[in-house]
């Protein structure tokens, strides 16, 4: 941390995949470091050509337990966030099934009716007279393009694949064979199965899309309230936001973070306290001074004026002059913070290339008879780099928003200390790797990650200890 504190006077759905829905069905002392978690927590990792295996068989648990048709028992899983435990609890407290799915708007199909019902007459939407309607159970009639206009909608517009009736008064939802049925193009349909599959997981509090671009997996947990998961990628995210993993920032911290820098919000305060027009002439004046008594360079115009209120000079009051002094002040303070997170986002992308560089060095120690447990201890090093990188990246958003206190101080010792010794390491591994030296740098690598790693779980689980005992005191968005 620098010796300046800006806190007192101041003086950062899963992907798109391809498949084919029809098929689918799913001696050396090491270092113990790892992202914050349960440690109760267990996890899954599935693929996604397994998913719609994984979901059929909670909707067969379902049509088990409840009798009626599976198209129902989707549906009303999918209300209930597809806890069949929930449902199956609600569903036997009900006064009877009736009432149940009255309650929930969920229509009952006329005697387990799958085809879609055929008959001439008016089309209930567009009113024109037809050939050929098309409705489900509940006879409400619609031709071919209002069905196709409506289900496009809902699945397109509103990205449901839970489909009722048209009309607005009937909760009886079409099958996903109806839907099929309806739907004219073979893009609309493969948007559709796959809509599926993407509404399960995301409505499902166990299941979260591994959010690596490259990668279509989905993690599964036991708990829904769970910090780090690492899929099989390799890949560790919030499985909270789907965000990577940002200790010690909360998720509601992360995203007013993320919407403060991305927004370039900042950027724009500062244009707007340094350059305006002239209020008279409309002349780009730039402020280069702390002096808010203006003058136009338009020498025609010479208008005087504050440069906070953009009134006459004569009219303006004192209140101006501290209220920008004020922004200019936030402003120094964000950057302060902004530059350090920046600092280290930008180090760990370089470090991304220093794994490369290492493990290149790696395999031609290897191709001159060292043995993989000799030189591990490199990968091992970059790893544990890479965390210590990203835990300061985000401490220092976590540090912006603290009030000054005693906590804080304690909070921007023990990163201090952490970030020293993160740029130790780092210059350790940056150097020329001497092969006859390799023992003694060995050495100095191990002690180095190993006392990095423990100052990192040191000021991670001070923060974690004060989030659970509510110690932290968060400053609002300036």
């Amino acid at each position: 941390m620098d010796s300046q504190d800006y806190s007192d006077n101041s003086d950062d759905g899963g992907s798109e995949y391809q498949y084919d829905y029809d098929d689918m069905g799913m001696d050396e002392e090491e270092p113990t470091t790892s992202p914050s978690t349960s440690p109760d927590l267990q996890q899954t990792v599935i693929k996604s050509d397994t998913l719609a295996a994984e979901m059929e068989k909670t909707v067969n648990e379902a049509v088990a337990v409840l009798g009626y048709p599976a198209n129902v028992c989707k549906v009303v899983l999918n209300a209930f966030l597809w806890d069949i435990g929930k449902l199956i609890e609600k569903f036997y407290e009900a006064e009877n099934p009736e009432a149940f799915f009255k309650k929930y708007k969920i229509g009952i199909p006329k005697d387990d009716e799958t085809a879609l019902i055929i008959k001439k007459g008016d089309c209930m939407i567009c009113f024109d007279k037809k050939n050929k309607l098309m409705g489900l159970s509940c006879d409400h009639l619609f031709c071919g393009d209002c069905w196709n206009s409506y289900i496009l909608t809902r699945i397109r517009s509103e990205g449901d694949p839970y489909v009722k009736c048209p009309d607005f008064s009937c909760h009886l939802y079409a099958d996903e064979s109806h839907i099929m049925e309806l739907l004219k193009s073979r893009e609309e349909k493969l948007f559709f199965r796959r809509l599926i599959i993407k509404s399960f997981v995301h409505t499902n509090p166990y299941l979260q899309w591994c959010p690596h671009e490259k990668c279509d997996k989905v993690v599964k947990v036991t708990s829904a309230e769970c910090g780090a998961v690492t899929c099989e990628c390799g890949e560790t995210f919030c499985f909270m936001c789907s965000q990577e993993w940002h200790e010690p920032l909360t998720c509601a911290l992360l995203c007013r973070w993320i919407k403060k820098y991305s927004g370039d919000s900042e950027s724009m305060k500062w244009v707007s306290i340094n350059t305006k027009d002239c209020p008279k002439c409309n002349v780009p004046i730039e402020k280069n001074g702390g002096c808010n008594h203006m003058t136009c360079r338009n020498k025609a115009c010479a208008y005087e004026f504050c440069w906070f209120c953009m009134d006459n000079w004569k009219a303006h009051e004192q209140a101006a002059d501290d209220k920008a002094s004020k922004f200019r002040e936030q402003l120094r303070r964000y950057m302060h913070y902004y530059d350090k997170f920046m600092n280290h986002k930008n180090s760990l992308k370089a470090e991304t290339e220093l794994l490369i560089q290492i493990s290149l060095k790696i395999e031609q120690m290897q191709s001159q008879l060292f043995s993989w447990i000799e030189t591990e201890f490199l990968r091992d090093a970059v790893r544990i780099l890479n965390q210590c990188r990203r835990s300061l990246m985000y401490a220092y958003a976590f540090a912006y928003y603290l009030p000054s206190n005693n906590q804080k101080h304690i909070f921007e010792d023990n990163q201090a200390d952490l970030e020293l010794a993160t740029e130790e390491l780092s210059g350790l591994l940056e150097r020329e790797i001497e092969l006859e030296k390799i023992v003694e740098l060995k050495q100095k690598v191990q002690d180095k990650y190993r006392y990095v790693d423990k100052r990192r779980v040191i000021m991670l689980q001070h923060c974690k200890e004060g989030l659970e005992n509510n110690q932290w005191v968060f400053n609002p968005d300036e």
